[in-house]
């Protein structure tokens, strides 16, 4: 009972970070309230293992480990694509940033060059 306690609030205190960290102006609203529906889901996972197994049935999966593994798949799928969209971004910030710091340095460089 004591890693049940554990689990719940360490992922509650995780999703108030994740949803604190969220706040700039760059925060989008599905990725709230799928914090929000994660921490609903483990809260649930964690406190009834009945309520995992009819969840597992539901989808015509046998044992509720399988779920939690299949979820586990789902989520490292999801946040190693919200890691390429973000590095992408960041790549083409730096290659604008390059390109003016070039041109910049070149017009210093050669005042007579159009």
């Amino acid at each position: 009972m004591l890693i049940r306690i554990i689990l719940v609030v360490s992922t509650i205190l995780f999703s108030l970070w994740l949803l604190k960290k969220r706040n700039s102006a760059r925060a989008r609203a599905w990725q709230k309230l799928l914090i929000i529906t994660f921490l609903i889901g483990v809260i649930t996972l964690t406190v009834s293992q009945d309520a995992a197994t009819r969840f597992a049935l539901f989808f015509g999966i046998p044992r509720a480990t399988d779920v939690v593994l299949y979820l586990t798949v789902i989520i490292f799928l999801f946040v190693g694509a919200n890691f390429l969209i973000r590095l992408e971004e960041v790549q083409k910030r730096l290659t604008v940033l390059n390109r003016g710091m070039a041109l910049r340095d070149a017009k210093d460089k050669y005042p007579n060059w159009k």
